[in-house]
């Protein structure tokens, strides 16, 4: 409930969960490999769900997915 009413407050035009761990307190249901890098309305909020950069890492193919869905967060916020 703290989150819910930080974000309340902030009232951020975007948010972008880093990881599944934060994509399912925020978005629950979901799957991190299948969303990743799409935007998702959900109670009102615009969220942009984004492997962990940690990821990376651990899988160097996930390198380049990383890049090019961090690269899609500008063109998000000119369309919100």
């Amino acid at each position: 409930p703290y989150l819910d009413k930080q974000l309340d407050i902030i009232n951020p035009k975007l948010i972008v969960t880093l990881g599944r761990h934060s994509m399912d307190v925020l978005l629950p249901g979901l799957t991190i490999s299948q969303v990743h890098g799409q935007p998702k309305k959900y109670k009102n909020r615009v969220f942009l769900p984004l492997f962990h950069p940690a990821a990376a890492l651990y899988n160097g193919g996930l390198r380049q997915t990383l890049i090019d869905d961090f690269a899609k967060i500008p063109l998000i916020l000119e369309k919100i």
